[in-house]
This record gives C-alpha cells, sequence and structure tokens, in this order.
C-alpha cells in the first residue's frame, strides 16, 4: 500500500453518484503527475488529497494509481487557497477574483471564509449578493468535505456523505457524534453495520438503547429483504440479546422509542405466533390493501346476470374453440364474481380463459383494464389476449420526480374489469398502490400461478388471498390434449408433483432432455457447448437471442458470472467496447435491466441487446423492446451481461430455449417450485443439464413458502 500526497490537477471522469473517479493528481513532491482511479467522492481541481493505494499497468491508459482510500485535506498555504477558489467551487469567483481574494487575506483566508465570510465583500468586486452566493457554496462543499473526512477517519466510505449532509446540513458531525446510530435510522443505504463501526470508532458505549434501536431495525430490513412483513417479537429479542449482549430492558426500550417514533408496530395478529414488530409501513400496507379488497367483495358488481348457456355457445363461435368444464365454470366466475383468483400450471388454457372473459365483459359493454408487475409480464399479456396492458406503474402513472402515483383513492381508474397477470410476482407495497386506485365498484381478476416463485419484495399476496379463504379461487387443472403431447408441459406438472421428469429415447427428437454431468467445471464447459453448438445446430436457434441460460446461483463455475463471461467470449469476443468496474460492455451484448427506472421507462428484468457505444462520452444505447435507450456512466450500474441469468430474475418471462445447469454446489437453493419456474421459462425446448443427485434434491426438496405475513388473517376475520 502507497500513501500519496498531491492536488487534483485536472477531473478526467466522474460519476457523482458514486464518486467512482479518473483524475490527474500533482505529487507535493514534484514527481511525475499520475492518474488516481477509484471512489474519490468528486474532489475538484486544486483540492489536496492523501491517497492510498497501489499502482497498477492498464493496457489501455499506462501506469494508473488504483485508490483504496481517499482523504480530502484543507489548504494548507496561499498557493493551495488560490488553486482551489480558482476551480470555480465558489460561483462568480473566477481565476481572477480569486487572486484577489488570496493577495487580500493571503494565509488567513480560509479562517476568514469559515470565521468572518462577512469580510469577502472587503475584496474590490465583490458585492453583497456575489457574497453571500459564494459563501453559501463554500460552506456546501467545506461541509461535504468535512462530513467525507469525518466518515473516513471513523472506518465509513466517504461516498455515504452526500446522503449525510443532505439529510443533515451542516450539523451532521455534530449530530453523528451526539448519536451515530442515527446515521441506520435516517439515511436509507446506512444500515447498523456502517453506524455501528462509526460508534466503535468514536469509542461510544456498547449497551445502549440507541444501538439497540439501530439494531432492531436491521433486522426488520433484512426480514423484509427475505420476503417478510414482520418478525416475532420473541425471534427479534432473542436475536438482539444473543448479539449485542445487552440486557433486555434495553431492547425494550429501543421498541418502545421506535414505536413511538412509529417506525414500527407491534401487534399480535395470530396467537399462534405471539405478538410480531412491522416496519410501519407495512403494517399500514397490510391494513389498507385487506380492507380494501373487503370493500370491493362487499360493493354491488355492474355486472348483470346474463344467461350461462347462451354466452358459453357465443364464446364458443367467437374463439373458434370449444371451452372446456373447468374454463368454462371459470368465465361465468369471473362474470357473477367481484373478485376472482385464476390459477392453474401449464398448459391448462388460463390464456384462452382470460380471453372468453375479456370478450364477455365487452359483450356487456363493460371497461377492462389489463396489468402485470413488469414490462416482460406486460408483454406477454398483450400477445396472449390481442389487448393494450400495461406495467402495474405505468397503469397507475408513477410520478419519478414526486415519488407517487396519479392514480391513487382520490383519482381512480375508470374501469369495470381490473385483470392482474402473474400475481405471484407482486410484493405487499405494489399491491397496496394498485388496488388503491380501483374503484369498488369493480371487478377484479387475478390470474397467476400459485407453484411459482415467490415476489422479491416483501409479502406473499396470492399466497395470502389464497389462504385467506374470503376470495374465491379457480384452479384449472385439466391439461389440452395438444399440449400433453410437450415433453415441457408434462414434466413441469410432473416437477410440482416431485416425480421425475419423462425423458425422450435416445436419438428422439423432443421439447426437454436432461444431459448428467457431475462435475462443476466440465458442467460449465456443457452449457457452453450447448449454447454455442448444439442446440442451433441441431434445432436451428440463434444462440444470442433464443437461448437463455437460468441458474440457481451468481458464483461458481455454473453462476451467473462464470457462465456471462464465457459465452461473452464465445459469441461476441470482439468489437467495440467499454469497461465498467469489472464488466466489459461490447455492441452486440445480451444485456439486462436489474433496477425499476421510471424515469427512462425501463425495468428491472427487461432485456435489451447493446448497438451503439461512445466511448469519449463513456456511455451506450440499448435496443429493448424495439425502443432505444441510452445508458450514461450513471446508469450503467443497473446493467448486466443477460447471456446467463439468475431463475429469480427469470420470472414474468418465456424464452424460445432455457438451458439449466444443475450441481450439488447450488444445495441452499435447489427446491422444487425454484426448478419449476425455471423449467416453465420455456417455450419450444427445455434442457437441464448437470448432476442426477442435485435434479432428486430440488424434486424433494419442498421449502414452506409462508412468510410471516398476515394479510390473510386480516382478510379472514
Amino acid at each position: 500500500m502507497n500513501i500519496v500526497r498531491g492536488a487534483v490537477k485536472k477531473i478526467i471522469f466522474n460519476n457523482p453518484v458514486t464518486g467512482f473517479t479518473v483524475a490527474l493528481i500533482e505529487p507535493d513532491d514534484g514527481s511525475r503527475e499520475f492518474s488516481a482511479v477509484g471512489e474519490l467522492m468528486s474532489p475538484q481541481p486544486g483540492e489536496k488529497l492523501e491517497l492510498a493505494g497501489s499502482y497498477e499497468q492498464s493496457k489501455k491508459h499506462g501506469m494508473e494509481f488504483r485508490v483504496q482510500s481517499c482523504k480530502i485535506l484543507a489548504p494548507s498555504n496561499a498557493e493551495e487557497a488560490l488553486k482551489y477558489l480558482s476551480s470555480g467551487i465558489m460561483p462568480g469567483i473566477g481565476k481572477a477574483m480569486a487572486k484577489r481574494i488570496v493577495k487580500h487575506f493571503g494565509e488567513e483566508t480560509f479562517r476568514i471564509l469559515d470565521e468572518e465570510s462577512e469580510r469577502l465583500t472587503e475584496v474590490r468586486g465583490i458585492g453583497t449578493k456575489t457574497a453571500a452566493k459564494a459563501i453559501a457554496a463554500y460552506r456546501e462543499k467545506r461541509g461535504l468535505r468535512d462530513i467525507t473526512v469525518f466518515l473516513q477517519v471513523h472506518g465509513a466510505s466517504g461516498k455515504l456523505a452526500p446522503k449525510v449532509f443532505e439529510r443533515y446540513g451542516a450539523g451532521a458531525i455534530a449530530l453523528i457524534r451526539k448519536n451515530p446510530y442515527r446515521l441506520a435510522l435516517d439515511i436509507e443505504g446506512i444500515g447498523f453495520l456502517t453506524a455501528d463501526r462509526i460508534a466503535t470508532s468514536m469509542n461510544i458505549p456498547k449497551e445502549s438503547v440507541d444501538r439497540a434501536m439501530a439494531y432492531i431495525v436491521h433486522i426488520l430490513i433484512t426480514a423484509t429483504g427475505e420476503g417478510h412483513v414482520a418478525v416475532r417479537l420473541s425471534e427479534l429479542k432473542e436475536k438482539a440479546i444473543e448479539t449485542l449482549r445487552i440486557p433486555e430492558w434495553m431492547i425494550d426500550d429501543g421498541l418502545k422509542a421506535l414505536a413511538e417514533e412509529k417506525k414500527i408496530v407491534i401487534e399480535e395478529v395470530d396467537s399462534a405466533d405471539g405478538p410480531v414488530v412491522y416496519p410501519y409501513y407495512l403494517y399500514r400496507y397490510e391494513h389498507e390493501l385487506s380492507q380494501k379488497l373487503k370493500d370491493i367483495l362487499d360493493a354491488p358488481s355492474q355486472v348483470r346476470p346474463i344467461n350461462c348457456q347462451r354466452a358459453l355457445k357465443w364464446l364458443s363461435t367467437r374463439l373458434g374453440i370449444g371451452l372446456n368444464a373447468g374454463q368454462s365454470a371459470a368465465v361465468l366466475e369471473a362474470a357473477s364474481r367481484k373478485i376472482l383468483v385464476l390459477t392453474g400450471g401449464p398448459g391448462t388454457g388460463k390464456t384462452t380463459t382470460v380471453r372468453a372473459i375479456l370478450m364477455i365483459f365487452e359483450k356487456l359493454g363493460l371497461k377492462a383494464m389489463l396489468a402485470a408487475p413488469t414490462g416482460r409480464a406486460a408483454k406477454r399479456l398483450i400477445e396472449a389476449t390481442g389487448h393494450e396492458a400495461k406495467t402495474i406503474h405505468r397503469l397507475l402513472e408513477y410520478n419519478p420526480m414526486q415519488g407517487s402515483f396519479a392514480k391513487n383513492a382520490e383519482n381512480p381508474l375508470e374501469s369495470d374489469l381490473l385483470v392482474l397477470d402473474e400475481v405471484s410476482m407482486m410484493d405487499l407495497p405494489l399491491a397496496r398502490h394498485l388496488f388503491a386506485a380501483v374503484p369498488d365498484s369493480a371487478s377484479v381478476l387475478l390470474v397467476g400461478d400459485r407453484d411459482q416463485l415467490p415476489s422479491v419484495g416483501p409479502g406473499n399476496v396470492l399466497g395470502d388471498i389464497i389462504r385467506s379463504g374470503r376470495i374465491p379461487i379457480w384452479q384449472l387443472t385439466e391439461i389440452f390434449r395438444q399440449e400433453k403431447e410437450s415433453l415441457i408441459v408434462a414434466n413441469a406438472h410432473r416437477i410440482n408433483r416431485g416425480i421425475e421428469p419423462l425423458l425422450p429415447g435416445k436419438g428422439e427428437i423432443a421439447d426437454f432432455y436432461f444431459l448428467p454431468e457431475d462435475d462443476p467445471i466440465s458442467l460449465h464447459d456443457l452449457v457452453m457447448d450447448l449454447v454455442c453448438r448444439r442446440l442451433p445446430a441441431r434445432f436451428g436457434f440463434d444462440p444470442k437471442s433464443d437461448v437463455q441460460v437460468l441458474t440457481p446461483m451468481h458464483k461458481g463455475p455454473v453462476g451467473v458470472q462464470a457462465l456471462n463471461f464465457g459465452l461473452q467470449q464465445a459469441l461476441n469476443p470482439h468489437g467495440l467496447s467499454i469497461q465498467h468496474r469489472d464488466m466489459v460492455f461490447r455492441v452486440g451484448d445480451r444485456v439486462m435491466q436489474t433496477a425499476n427506472d421510471y424515469d427512462r421507462d425501463v425495468f428491472n428484468g427487461d432485456l435489451g441487446e447493446i448497438v451503439l457505444i461512445d466511448k469519449e462520452n463513456h456511455s451506450l444505447e440499448v435496443i429493448i423492446d424495439g425502443r432505444a435507450v441510452v445508458y450514461t456512466t450513471t446508469d450503467l450500474d443497473d446493467l448486466v451481461l443477460a447471456y446467463a441469468v439468475s431463475i429469480h430474475k427469470s420470472q414474468g418471462s418465456e424464452y424460445p430455449a432455457v438451458v439449466i445447469p444443475l450441481c450439488t454446489q447450488h444445495y441452499m437453493l435447489l427446491e422444487r417450485n425454484l426448478l419449476y419456474t425455471a423449467v416453465t421459462r420455456g417455450k419450444k425446448l427445455v434442457v437441464i443439464c448437470g448432476s442426477r443427485k442435485a435434479l432428486n434434491i430440488a424434486l424433494s426438496r419442498v421449502t414452506p413458502k409462508l412468510r410471516v405475513s398476515y394479510l390473510w388473517k386480516r382478510l379472514s376475520d
């Protein structure tokens, strides 16, 4: 590790969000200028830095100093003050005016700016307004710098400084000194571990109610990340006492204080679990959603009675096919119920049933709206029904600037029927916002597969609705004759029952295969061979656009990262490229958006292809659903290669061909519903390859899907 001090001569590149910077540095010792690369938190030209890191040779840029840590140093003399003030940090103060300021105040320049800022008007050419603007900008920058240094001194990342300064302002350091654990309570992205590290560095006693409060919030955040809406009080207290090693009364006092601040709610919903602790917002959402669903159920229907036999005969003529008994009953149920859940596995005719229900409502002169949690699922719904469908956020007219929905209880949707597909993917917060905007008079059709993976976010909306017994459920079970010929459909149902899949005979052409391979390294090579050579040669698939690798894990030889690297090298090794952090993007790469971005109308899980790279501006252009989307440096953090994706990320999607590697290294994630979800993503071909032992583990392992969530209980009461 080398320690270097120097002044910033030039900013070559800076990401203001992440702090990633490339800067030209003039060393204090007079040695040769060098490029520093790393988290520098937006320094200004002229600013003094102390850098810790190492020199590395870059193939493209030569010798660089890779920064491990950075401290911002205050200017120590008139020359450094001149460089700093000349950088443009203060509006209205250019190079000429900076010279006047330093000439007037000399070595005292920064003491004057900090302690006697009103004296700035002594300098010829600086009036009261200019001085006020300049000092405000200086104090903001100085405050941000001081917070950055303070956090670094106490073992935290300086890139947290902007969030801290935005939340607390100039008094941030004093507030943190008084109670560093407030950081974990007040600022998103700063957790208990960071706050605890700062507190330890400041020698704050470990036994405190403040520390208990921060850890309680940490437990709740961790639980919601795992899909839970609440945590059992007994489990929370046991974990807190064991981890923090503090008296129970401190935990009780921490719980009481958080409840008084309306950050948590403690309630006994189900006597079997005892009292549970909710984050306040999830408690409110669960209450509001359950009440809204009851209101819709209790409101009179707008659908007039229909002649069942005539309606079914009319539908058969319009559809060109006859509905089976289950589908016919589902259509009539949807016409007579305020809310209906329509569920069923692949090949059972959910899509045809939804189309029939839409036809009935249209014939009755009623307006239907269709939505799904993701853009991929909404696109599939459009293709399946021929009707317009939107993501829930688009349907509710989300405003990213305000962080709110235009459609809500005061401005509801103008719809007589809401059809919501892929309900298993919808978490509690999204469900609450959606149903708040649904008029009580409307009918609702919830379509989903109860055996798919649950939502990534907190809650188990579909599972709780089914469990409550309050809302009617119609499950389609009969597999259509043409679908019975598909091994994908047959094996999806077998896997869902824990039965080994059927396999074709040797040399037989089919749509489902299992290829055994126990060694993870050899399995990696097998996946590469399947995607790049065997499937294109035998079935005519385009390896870059038609074949999707779905894997349970991110790491290891057959994890997302290793497979993406290998497939990129095999399928798209050359061409214009840029590097962002540890990832190389090339024109022609298949990529995935990993976060919802409402400003640019792209969503978590959207797939696209890179068509243009601008190396000068460090940006690229991706075609997503036929639309060009530009990614600048800041946006690139939300983009990953997508030759291989995790099974969880594939929810709501379908692909022409799917390759699923399984090995015993995936043990922690090998579950029946995970494998079922992966298999049902394939439209024309599914190839499972790997360890037969891993396959059997996945078939036999059914982890209870129940999350700590009480929507079911509130609905049933």
